[in-house]
């Protein structure tokens, strides 16, 4: 068999599934029948480390988009096996792998998609909500869900990626967003990830490992606390406030410097709604303007917040990849092997080849104690030639590799009158 793929037709006889890691090696295996709605079907196998694959990081009824280094999966047959191999073998090759396999193919979630713009070509930079309106021209209006209820600043930042003319779904937790997207009540669903003060929102990332969505876009929205009260009280009035803890805290300096007592809450907008709905002397909430909006309350101080450098950072999420807009970044999830080490080697793919990381995160393996799941992002998008080489560099080192999607960055946010760009 000739080792020259030019042309997808050498491909096409081997439907692929997943591209695994065995002791450092790739191997493969052929496409098992698909059993799902959203179009994927989940690897259940015996890991190397112990129990079944739904037990492994990253893997759940809806999570099939991942890379991984289970060895005792039913193989093809032998003619099969062996043309697999032969092309696995080439894929070791980074000339071979960029000028002919990848340049018609996206290796990203373990499978070979459809056609991607090249990088030679990427699309015109174009604001993420303008692209999202094309797509939505001439269709129903598009449906975004969030965690929290209405007003919540997760409901505040889609509509400043998407405008006002979305429908936005409240969900009472984070794994709702991703319900609401498999069964297609959402189109898309956005999620909070980090926030500038706080760290990282633990409950979210464990969401991204266990669901097979894309990440669409980065949404960075400014935390600015408004105190809010039902008409006709003033500031003075005000001797207790409700809201969210972390609001509370974040506001903490300003709310001992008016002599206001917090008043722990659930949720921020829900603090709003159920102040409008059972007004109380002298109490107030603690919520974004859209709350106040929303409820119809009256705002009686803004930047109640003590720091003004309060950034929130959200994923847009959806089933399928966005186009191409540059800058971009790439998301991913590994494991490695428990030897000295082996972290270094997997970020060593990175730094080798001059790509930026722009975070790194752990988290704790719920069926291996003492084993972490680790969540980096860096620049760059999975279509550039270096990208698709580390990537593939990684899966050589890591024992798991999950690509959650490469998306449009935000800008560095920007509070005015600073003098100095945080980086």
């Amino acid at each position: 068999m000739s080792n020259n793929y030019n042309s997808n037709s050498d491909l096409d006889d081997i439907d692929f599934e997943e591209f695994l890691t065995e002791n450092g090696k790739l191997v493969s295996r052929t496409r098992q029948p698909k059993s799902n709605s959203q179009g994927s079907s989940p690897l259940q196998a015996t890991s190397p480390e112990g129990g079944t694959d739904s037990e492994r990081p990253g893997t759940s009824e809806d999570n099939a988009g991942a890379y991984s280094d289970n060895s005792e999966l039913p193989g093809p047959d032998t003619s099969s096996k062996d043309r697999a191999d032969q092309i696995t073998s080439d894929l070791l090759d980074s000339e071979r792998l960029n000028s002919s396999l990848l340049n018609s193919k996206r290796f990203s979630t373990g499978q070979f998609e459809s056609e991607r713009p090249s990088e030679e070509s990427p699309q015109e930079s174009t604001p993420a909500r303008v692209v999202e309106s094309a797509t939505q021209a001439g269709k129903q209006k598009l449906t975004v869900a969030f965690q929290g209820e209405a007003g919540a600043y997760s409901e505040q930042a889609l509509r400043n990626h998407f405008g006002q003319d979305v429908t936005s779904i409240p969900c009472t937790d984070f794994r709702g967003i991703f319900d609401a997207i498999h069964s297609g009540r959402s189109q898309r669903g956005i999620l909070p990830v980090e926030n500038s003060l706080a760290g990282t929102v633990s409950a979210a990332y464990d969401q991204l490992a266990d669901h097979d969505l894309r990440i669409q876009a980065e949404v960075i929205l400014r935390v600015e606390h408004c105190l809010m009260a039902p008409a006709g009280m003033t500031l003075h009035d005000i001797k207790r406030v409700k809201s969210h803890p972390q609001a509370l805290a974040q506001c903490k300096q300003t709310l001992r410097r008016l002599e206001i007592e917090p008043i722990v809450h659930y949720d921020t907008a829900g603090a709003a709604r159920d102040l409008a709905a059972f007004p109380e002397p002298g109490t107030a909430a603690i919520a974004s303007a859209l709350a106040a909006k929303t409820y119809g309350l009256e705002i009686l101080s803004q930047h109640l917040e003590d720091e003004p450098y309060n950034f929130t950072r959200f994923f847009v999420l959806g089933l399928n990849d966005p186009p191409r807009v540059d800058p971009s970044k790439t998301s991913v999830i590994f494991t490695t092997r428990h030897q000295p080490g082996a972290l270094q080697r997997v970020l060593a793919e990175l730094a080798e080849r001059e790509i930026n990381l722009t975070k790194i995160e752990s988290r704790p393996r719920r069926n291996r104690p003492w084993h972490y799941l680790f969540y980096v992002d860096f620049e760059g998008h999975e279509d550039q030639r270096e990208i698709r080489e580390a990537l593939l560099g990684i899966l050589k080192q890591a024992s798991f590799l999950k690509v959650l999607g490469s998306y449009p960055a935000a800008p560095i946010p920007v509070i005015e009158g600073d003098v100095e760009a945080r980086p």
